[in-house]
C-alpha cells in the first residue's frame, strides 16, 4: 500500500488527531507525504499518462499517414519532411532538454539513437524514391 493510501487510512482511523503524523514513531522520522503531495502525485501521473496518450496518438496517425503515403514514395515529399522535422525537433531536441534538465542521460540516449536512425532512414528512402521518379 503507497504511503498516501496509509496516511489517508490512518487519518480516518484517527479524524480527532490534528496532524497526520503516526505516533508509533517519531515526527522526524515519519516520511508519508502529506495529502497535497498525494493529490499532486495523482494529478502529475494522469497528467503524465494523457500526455503521453496523445503523443503515441500522434505517432499513431502519423505511422498510419506514411503506410497511406507508401503507395507513391514520389508524391509524398512534404510528408516525409514532416515526419524528419518532427523526429528531429520532437525526439532528438526534446530529449536533450530533458537529458539537460537532469533526467538520466543512460535513459534517453538509446531513444536519440532510435530518432536518428529514423531521420538516416527517412532520408535516404526519400532520395531513393526521387531518383527513381526522376529516372521514371
Amino acid at each position: 500500500m503507497g504511503a498516501c493510501k496509509r496516511r489517508y487510512r490512518h487519518a480516518r482511523k484517527e479524524s480527532t488527531e490534528k496532524s497526520l503524523v503516526s505516533r508509533d514513531r517519531p515526527s522526524h522520522l515519519n516520511l508519508t507525504p502529506p495529502p497535497a503531495i498525494c493529490r499532486l502525485t495523482r494529478w502529475r501521473s494522469s497528467a503524465f499518462a494523457d500526455a503521453w496518450l496523445v503523443f503515441v496518438l500522434e505517432l499513431g496517425s502519423l505511422g498510419a499517414a506514411m503506410l497511406y503515403a507508401s503507395r507513391k514514395p514520389a508524391q509524398s515529399g512534404s510528408l516525409i519532411v514532416a515526419i524528419i522535422l518532427a523526429e528531429i525537433f520532437r525526439g532528438i531536441v526534446a530529449d536533450g532538454i530533458w537529458i539537460a534538465r537532469g533526467y538520466s542521460a543512460a535513459s534517453y540516449i538509446p531513444f536519440i539513437v532510435i530518432h536518428a536512425i529514423i531521420i538516416f532512414t527517412g532520408i535516404l528512402f526519400w532520395r531513393q524514391a526521387a531518383g527513381k521518379s526522376a529516372a521514371a
